[in-house]
């Protein structure tokens, strides 16, 4: 039995994910769906790990954001071992452009743009959700809406006073 139902990342181990899809996996142990991350993960470009095939991280581990991520909505959801105010979970050169690019398995925990955890939100304009549970915040209107995929179901709360400058096309019944 093991841990990361796709991918297990030991101590010292090492991947770079730039393309395609890690979905449709189980862990033995329940642990990292998608991957353990007891390494070094790098995502970049279209990388996905669909929202059934988390990323676990234990504590003092990251997932690295070296480039830009192009794929629609969330690349990934993030299960950090310990959830803790200032636990950087998210690194990289892309990191702070990226960071709402990911989602966490506990709806309370916000990523805020440098990378940590946080339960409180700070020059948040709206709070975006998703069916899988995870909660991303935005500092504008327009942004939580550009993370939300063709397709995909979001709520979108908007928790503080905001001025529209462009327009927002919203599809939906």
């Amino acid at each position: 039995y093991s841990n990361g139902g796709a991918i297990l990342l030991a101590d010292g181990g090492e991947a770079i994910i730039s393309g395609g899809t890690i979905s449709s996996n189980v862990s033995d142990k329940g642990i990292g769906n998608g991957i353990y991350n007891g390494g070094t993960l790098t995502l970049k470009g279209a990388a996905l790990i669909s929202s059934d095939n988390e990323v676990y991280l234990p504590k003092g581990k990251t997932v690295t954001v070296a480039e830009t991520l192009t794929c629609s909505g969330h690349a990934a959801t993030i299960v950090p071992q310990t959830y803790e105010s200032g636990l950087q979970i998210l690194d990289g050169a892309a990191m702070s452009t990226n960071f709402t690019k990911f989602g966490l398995s506990d709806s309370a925990w916000y990523i805020v743009s440098t990378g940590c955890l946080s339960k409180e939100l700070k020059d948040t304009v709206a709070v975006m959700s998703k069916k899988t549970a995870y909660s991303v915040e935005y500092s504008s209107l327009a942004d939580a809406f550009a993370a939300v995929g063709e397709g995909e179901d979001a709520i979108i709360t908007l928790i503080a006073d905001t001025t529209l400058n462009t327009t927002i096309k919203v599809n939906g019944d």
